[in-house]
């Protein structure tokens, strides 16, 4: 069954300037709306009917990291050098504020929802919440929400219509022996096959 929210939604803003992160495949653009017309909806705050598209963003490196290469019900403590070399990290440009609901800590139980909608196994669930959060009234332009594999990080889920509100910045592939993707794997105590 659909939630219901209450007629206000709590709001926050992420101002225009602001940089967030998005993981994606070098021979892609890194912003990507999705899923793709001949997919089915399968992350998190998917449109279940396909009625709108998402991308999604990480406020940190590390939020981008975490959701983009060690995505999956259960990271490994192991991960090989084409998976992380099969990705890159991209600054995303907040051209305009993003106004985005936000879906962690006290919000949860303000706008009637728990930790489930967020880091739950069921997608089904957090869908319904997306498409709910979509369709409000307030129109709002994503969801931020803590990142399933790092709760010190956040993600935004930002829905298709706000697109126009986001451009993209310089974009850097992930290399094993760079400071920075040794600093990501040594974070999440992480070590690395062939």
């Amino acid at each position: 069954m659909p939630p219901t929210l209450p007629g206000k939604l709590p709001v926050q803003r992420i101002r225009r300037g602001t940089v967030p992160y998005r993981a994606h495949s070098p021979s892609r653009s890194p912003i990507y709306f999705g899923p793709d017309d001949s997919r089915p909806p399968t992350h998190r705050f998917h449109a279940p009917d396909g009625g709108y598209k998402t991308c999604f963003l990480g406020r940190s490196e590390e939020a981008a990291f975490v959701e983009g290469v060690l995505h999956g019900p259960v990271p490994a403590q192991l991960v090989s050098r084409a998976t992380i070399e099969q990705r890159a990290i991209a600054e995303i440009h907040v051209v305009e504020t993003i106004n985005v609901v936000p879906l962690y800590g006290e919000y949860l139980i303000r706008v009637g929802a728990t930790a489930a909608v967020t880091h739950g196994e069921d997608y089904v669930l957090s869908q319904d919440w997306g498409k709910a959060i979509h369709d409000h009234p307030q129109r709002l332009d994503a969801i931020l929400y803590t990142s399933r594999h790092d709760e010190t990080t956040f993600s935004i889920a930002l829905f298709g219509r706000a697109r126009h509100k986001i451009v993209e910045g310089p974009s850097t592939p992930l290399v094993v022996s760079d400071v920075r993707t040794l600093l990501l794997l040594k974070r999440y105590g992480l070590g690395l096959t062939p």
